[in-house]
Parts: structure tokens; C-alpha cells; sequence
């Protein structure tokens, strides 16, 4: 097995040419083939995938099926190179993954996340950084690793369009932003630029290190900033995530367009673009299980008289 590291790279290297991206399913992998190497196994049989996927302990069994899945991927491939490999069947671990149920910010709790931000002790950028970068997330929507990875030529002050680059599915997007988020990006900007002489990297976003951030630091930020306001409990290992920012803009440009009188249905294509998603039924998830949504609409239906 000692090409099997080698197979490995082809394998990323040709999903990768066909526009995949493979963060975590490289990472999954690597753990793998260690695996299967410290095993010293001749082949990849269906027994050793599974005490692989099956090694981490009180997780879901969604993340069960999730590792067996992305084996089962690679030794389809791999069975062009050594033929004894066996690829396990589908269904051998079979669990629904269960997506986090979407918590909606209310404006006052938004407006306390980024007044914490800027109470944080910094040396002089920390504090900013975090206000302006959650103030983006809340009114844009966006992914929390497409504005962690925005470079200061994707964010046009002069404009007013940030540009999202190689987001999930590959592709780009122009946002226009208000003339208060620009302002506030255009302070950023001027307090990075004073404070951090000679970074290290091109983002936008940077630390005081003046290094680029990263998801993780980012996250792990938020989970603590939560637990100083009150919105996670000390000892929650659940609660309100990064996230959920992208789906209260979703749910709350639904219920604007509810009230506003406009049609929902026009909107649905344009905020579907607007947030990245490869079809509007991927933006329909979002909405799914809202009270305040699903009054608007049955008054909506009732108006229509389509409920009679």
C-alpha cells in the first residue's frame, strides 16, 4: 500500500479539476489511508472502511455515513489502479443528515453582537475587525468563508460591490452594499491601513498580527462573544452560530417582500443569485418551519381567496 498516498493525490487532483473543491473530504482521507497503513493491509476491504468511519465516538450517525460515503467515493476509484480493493455498498451506514435548525437574530440582538465587537479588549484593530466583519455577514448574507477570504481588491469602496470569488459551487457574484456598509468598510480600511504598516497577505480582513483570519478563529470568537451576552449559556455546546446570519437575511428579505405587498415568488430567483445558491430551491430550505413567515403567507393565501 505504500502508492496508496500517491493515489490519493491523483484522485484529489482529477475531482479537483472537475471543479470540486475537497477541503474536508481531504482531510477525511489522509486520515484514511494512515489508517489503513497503520493497519498494514494489503487492500481496502469493506470491514476496514468501516471500523474507519465508525472510530469517532458520540458523534451523530450522520457523520458516520458521511466518512463511509467519501470512502466509498475514492475506492471507486481506486479499483481502476488495484483491483482487490472492495468499495462498500451504499446503505451500509445509512443516516439522514440532520441540517442545525436556523435561529433568527432580531434586529436589537444584532445590533448587541456588534456593540460587544466593540467593547472587545484589542490592541488596536481586533475589535474593528469583528464589528465590520459581522455587520457584512448580517446585511449581505454571505457565507462566513467567502468574507473571510474577500482581498482588498474584491471589496470596491469607490462603488459600492463587494466581489465574491470561487464561492461554494465555483463561481462568482457582485454584491452592492449600502452607503452605510461602505462607510463602515471605508473606516475599516483606514484603521487597518494605520495600524498594520506591512501585512502579510492581500484580505480585506486581518488580524492584529496582520495576518488573514480564518473561519475557525472566527467562529470560535463568536461562540465566546455569545457567551458574554447572554446568548449562549456558559456550558452550551449548542446555540446561535455565525451562520445563522445568512439565514436571518434570507428569512427577513422574504418577510419584507411579505410586507411590502410584493410578490415572493419574483423575489425568490434574485435572492437565490444574490446568496450563492446553485437553484431557488436551495434558498426555500431557509424558510421552511418560520412562524412569522408562514402567518404572512396564509394571510397572503386568505386575501387571495385561495383558501376557500
Amino acid at each position: 500500500m505504500y502508492k496508496l498516498k500517491q493515489h490519493l493525490t491523483n484522485y484529489l487532483a482529477l475531482r479537483r479539476l472537475l471543479g470540486y473543491k475537497l477541503d474536508s473530504n481531504e482531510r477525511l482521507l489522509n486520515s484514511f489511508v494512515d489508517f489503513v497503513m497503520l493497519k498494514r493491509a494489503r487492500i481496502i476491504t469493506v470491514k476496514l472502511a468501516m471500523e474507519w468511519a465508525l472510530l469517532p465516538k458520540d458523534v451523530k450517525p450522520s457523520l458516520w455515513s458521511v466518512r463511509l460515503s467519501t470512502v466509498r467515493l475514492f475506492t471507486q476509484y481506486l479499483v481502476g489502479y488495484i483491483p482487490e480493493t472492495e468499495i462498500p455498498e451504499p446503505g451500509l451506514l445509512h443516516a439522514r443528515t440532520e441540517r442545525a435548525c436556523p435561529y433568527l437574530y432580531s434586529e436589537k440582538q444584532v445590533e448587541q453582537i456588534l456593540n460587544a465587537c466593540l467593547s472587545v479588549q484589542s490592541r488596536g484593530l481586533r475589535h474593528l475587525t469583528y464589528y465590520t466583519l459581522f455587520g457584512v455577514l448580517a446585511v449581505t448574507g454571505c457565507r462566513i468563508g467567502e468574507v473571510v477570504n474577500l482581498k482588498d481588491n474584491d471589496v470596491n469602496t469607490e462603488t459600492g460591490i463587494i466581489t465574491i470569488r470561487g464561492s461554494k459551487f465555483g463561481k462568482s457574484r457582485y454584491l452592492p452594499i449600502s452607503t452605510s456598509t461602505n462607510s463602515n468598510l471605508i473606516a475599516y480600511s483606514e484603521k487597518r491601513s494605520t495600524y498594520i504598516k506591512q501585512p502579510s497577505s492581500g484580505n480585506f480582513f486581518l488580524s492584529e498580527k496582520g495576518t488573514p483570519l480564518t473561519v475557525n478563529c472566527v467562529e470560535v470568537f463568536y461562540v465566546q462573544l455569545s457567551k458574554k451576552i447572554g446568548l449562549r449559556q456558559k456550558d452550551d455546546s449548542f446555540g446561535p452560530r455565525v451562520h445563522d446570519f445568512r439565514h436571518t437575511y434570507a428569512i427577513r428579505s422574504i418577510i419584507n417582500c411579505y410586507k411590502a405587498n410584493a410578490d415572493p415568488n419574483q423575489l425568490m430567483p434574485l435572492l437565490s443569485t444574490y446568496l450563492g445558491h446553485k437553484k431557488p430551491s436551495d434558498t426555500y430550505w431557509y424558510l421552511t418551519n418560520i412562524p412569522e413567515l408562514m402567518v404572512l403567507a396564509a394571510e397572503r393565501l386568505e386575501q387571495s381567496g385561495e383558501l376557500l
